[in-house]
């Protein structure tokens, strides 16, 4: 399982997060992306992971909260809630 959807609940609405292994740098760093988009804005973040095994487990146990967290998180800095 190299990708995962949560279903967060956020002002009143359920909002979609995704997350899922994006690229593999040259030095065999993953890179795990999560993505939303929330009032046409695209929330994007990556995570950078020293191996297979780290990122694999980050995605498995991605949870509810950590997705609402990013969620928030980012809707504030992109400025998607103004």
């Amino acid at each position: 399982m190299w990708t995962k959807t949560l279903t967060v609940k956020f002002q009143k609405r359920l909002v979609p997060v995704m997350v899922w292994l994006s690229d593999t740098k040259e030095d065999n760093e993953q890179i795990v992306t999560m993505q939303s988009m929330l009032n046409e804005y695209f929330l994007i973040e990556q995570i950078q992971f020293a191996d297979r095994d780290a990122a694999y487990d980050f995605i498995k146990h991605c949870s509810v909260s950590l997705a609402q967290s990013f969620l928030i998180r980012k809707a504030y800095s992109e400025g998607a809630l103004q």
